[in-house]
Formats: structure tokens, C-alpha cells, sequence
């Protein structure tokens, strides 16, 4: 039942339906060969089943097409991924989902076929679906479920990295990540709305953009009269529904909530086909600024200061890439493991030049200043001089003893002193004689 299943739990079956307006037509069905070859497979029609014990935790896909008889033989396909567990989990008396009802009640199955274990679904609602940022959502009616790609990933959202992917976007950053989803339940060729939560608003520069398949590779998101993007903000944490006035068209600088119309077998949908569900691996992505390298620079503006707290020195970082191209827009931090020693955020200043200020602690002690470089990719760690902060200098003890006075001292010890001793000498003497 669903699409995870474990490997030590017995025999898979799969099965296919599928329907035709021309009741008049005959269908030759046929399964994909990856069907066929699964281990200990038997085919009876429509029907399909294997052995998973051997497959170990992986991911199988179960496809079929099926061909009419109608005037130019119309075909189509479809396909089911299943995610195959190494062993079905032990589930006792726990409620992950706090529904009320303990995991061994609920079982490992996936019942609502969205790709997530019963005891870990926390969303009834089918036009719902679980995202880091908020739930996704589509219109009422309609059914979301995770993608092929986040369902392998095994973290029960919507949300997947582009590491993920497998091929990467490399002229874009995709700062909150991606979001991989199905969504059906309309009419075939339809366009479906789905409203998409934003982690931070989106940020200038930045442009929607989907994988469709290895052969397309990445794309703009295709904007026509079947498919479109608007934004709104969301309130109290909240996004709006789809089909809500408060979204507007493009994709706004700050806003919270993008809203997504996506046409079924459109130039957007990932599965290429016209066939009621629309697949998409999207995110707001912003251009790639450049990759830092190792031959940036870190200078200090003096070398040497005194570990009293306020004693401070300009860090001025050149940031390089592989070329000896200056890079803005770099995330650059700086840390130094000298106790108590600490360093302001970074301004840019142009032409690759970034400026921080650090301040004296009130330890002594030396060392190079740590600098990070991070496009969002990629980072990179160089270090400066040396520095030394040296402990302050020792003011002069105070004791017993004389003092010379400045001429202006009221003390007259030292003066006394030697008259007396004068007079000491001028009596001896006059004994003397």
C-alpha cells in the first residue's frame, strides 16, 4: 500500500488501471522492461509482482504504457516510484505524528500515497504537503505528493537540496533550496495553482527556475497564458491561498509566498506529458557571483596592539577568483584565536575589497586572523600576518623611599636630609680642630 515498502516484508504488486472516453477501443497494455527484470517478477495483465528481498534500501521504478485502437493509435505512459526500505521499521506504542493513534497502530504504509510513512504523516489534507518553510499548497480537491527525488531522499517534505538533483545549476545559488513535488486531481491538460512559503524573502536578482529532465537540464520557469508566477507576503506566518487576490504578478524583491500556475504537459511540467499530473523541481535561485579561491588576500592595517579592550586594527580582505577577478557579493567572516579578540561584520567597499574592524580583547597572545569567503557554494579559508597583542605595560610600583621633587612638590624630606647630614660634617669638623 503506497509507495514505500520494505525489503524483508514479502511481495511487491503493483498495479495498473487506466480508462478510455472511446468505449469502443481496445488497449494493448504493456509494462517497462525495468518491471520485467525486477527480481522473481511475474506479469498477469495489469498486474505485476517481485521479490524486493535482494534490492536492499534503494529506489525502484514500475512503469506501463498502454496504446489504443482509435484513429492514429493514441499512446500513453506512466511510471510509479517505490522507495524500498533495507527492513520495515519496528513501530510500538509511540505516536510520532501525535494524531492519537500509536505507530504500530498506523503502520509503516504509506495509505494516502504521498510518499510518506502513516505514523510520520502529520497532514490529512491532501492539497497539503509538508516544506521546511510552511506547507505547500494546492487548491482544494486537488492531491500533492512528494517527488521522485525528494521521496528517494527519505525526509518526508517537499524540500531537497541541488546536490540532490544530481546535476548541478551552476550558474545559480539556490539559497533556501528546492522544492519536489506531484500534484494531481484536475483534468488533463489543466493548469494547477500552487502557492510555495519562502524561508526569507526573495532576494534581488533572483529568477524562478525548474530541472525538467536530463535532457532539457535546467530552465527558467516558462511564463505564457497557462503558466505564471505572482508573490504575495504572507501574514502571521501564514501565505494565502492559491487563487487569492493578494497575489501579484512576477517575482517580487521581498516577498514571502510565491504562487505557482503550472500547465499539465506544459513547457513547466517535468513529466513532459499531458496526462493529469503536473511534476516539479523548482527554486528561486539568484545568480552565481563568482567562486573564491585560495589567492584572496587578507591585510591588516597594523600588526601589533595592546590587549586593553579598545585597541583596535582594519582587516581588509581582497577576495579573487581562480583568474585574479575581484568577486563582490562574497559572505565574508573573520575569527581569531586569540582570547577575548573580536571582529565587527565585514562592509564591501568595491572592486573585490571587503573591511572589518577588529578589537583587542584584554588577553595577550598571537596569531594569524582567520578569514571565510562563501559565494553560498563555495568557501574558501585564508589567513593574514600574524598579529600580536601584547599586554599593556606595567605602570610604575609606588613604595617607600625619597623622591626628587619637580620644583613644585611640597615635600622638603630630601632637602632636611641634606642639611642635616651638612651639619653632621661642619660639627665633626669644629671637634676636630
Amino acid at each position: 500500500t503506497g509507495r514505500i515498502v520494505a525489503a524483508d516484508a514479502g511481495t511487491v504488486t503493483v498495479t495498473a488501471s487506466y480508462s478510455d472516453l472511446n468505449a469502443g477501443d481496445t488497449h494493448i497494455f504493456e509494462w517497462a522492461a525495468a518491471v520485467s527484470d525486477m527480481p522473481g517478477a511475474v506479469i498477469d495483465g495489469a498486474v505485476a509482482t517481485f521479490d524486493p528481498s535482494t534490492l536492499g534500501d534503494t529506489v525502484a521504478s514500475a512503469g506501463a504504457s498502454v496504446t489504443d485502437s482509435g484513429i492514429g493509435s493514441l499512446s500513453t505512459a506512466a511510471s510509479a516510484t517505490i522507495k524500498i526500505l533495507a527492513a520495515a521499521p519496528v513501530l510500538g506504542d509511540t505516536d510520532t505524528d501525535g494524531d492519537g493513534e500509536t505507530d504500530a497502530d498506523e503502520g509503516a504504509g504509506d495509505s494516502d500515497n504521498d510518499g510518506i510513512p502513516d505514523y510520520q504523516d502529520t497532514i490529512v489534507e491532501t492539497y497539503l504537503a509538508p516544506f521546511a518553510c510552511g506547507p505547500v499548497q494546492s487548491a482544494v480537491g486537488t492531491t500533492i505528493v512528494l517527488g521522485d527525488t525528494a521521496l528517494a531522499g527519505g525526509n518526508n517534505k517537499v524540500g531537497i537540496d541541488e546536490s540532490d538533483v544530481g546535476t548541478e545549476d551552476e550558474d545559480f545559488i539556490y539559497l533556501d533550496g528546492l522544492v519536489d513535488f506531484e500534484v494531481s486531481g484536475a483534468q488533463t491538460g489543466a493548469s494547477y495553482s500552487v502557492v510555495l512559503p519562502q524561508c526569507s524573502p526573495v532576494p534581488e536578482d533572483s529568477v524562478l527556475r525548474g530541472f525538467i529532465d536530463a535532457n532539457i537540464g535546467w530552465q527558467a520557469f516558462v511564463e505564457d497564458a497557462t503558466n505564471a508566477i505572482s508573490s504575495a507576503t504572507a501574514a502571521s506566518g501564514t501565505c494565502p491561498e492559491p487563487g487569492s487576490a493578494s497575489y501579484t504578478a512576477g517575482l517580487v524583491v521581498g516577498a514571502t509566498c510565491i504562487q505557482l500556475m503550472i500547465e499539465d504537459g506544459g513547457a513547466n511540467d517535468a513529466d513532459g506529458a499531458a496526462d493529469g499530473t503536473v511534476t516539479d523541481l523548482s527554486g528561486v535561485g539568484v545568480p552565481a557571483i563568482g567562486t573564491p579561491s585560495d589567492n584572496s588576500q587578507v591585510t591588516l592595517s597594523r600588526e601589533a596592539i595592546i590587549a586593553n579592550g579598545t585597541d583596535t586594527v582594519v582587516v581588509t580582505v581582497t577576495a579573487y577568483d581562480e583568474d585574479g577577478d575581484a568577486l563582490d557579493k562574497m559572505l565574508v567572516s573573520a575569527s581569531s584565536s586569540i582570547p577575548g579578540v573580536m571582529v565587527s561584520d565585514f562592509a564591501y567597499q568595491g572592486d573585490g575589497v571587503y573591511t572589518a574592524e577588529l578589537t583587542a580583547g584584554s588577553v595577550a597572545g598571537s596569531g594569524p586572523v582567520s578569514v571565510v569567503i562563501d559565494n553560498g557554494k563555495v568557501s574558501v579559508v585564508v589567513k593574514s600576518n600574524r598579529l600580536v597583542v601584547n599586554a599593556p605595560e606595567a605602570l610604575p610600583r609606588s613604595g617607600g623611599g625619597c623622591s626628587v621633587g619637580d620644583g613644585q612638590s611640597s615635600d622638603l624630606s630630601l632637602v632636611l636630609l641634606m642639611l642635616a647630614g651638612l651639619l653632621l660634617l661642619m660639627r665633626r669638623r669644629f671637634i676636630k680642630l
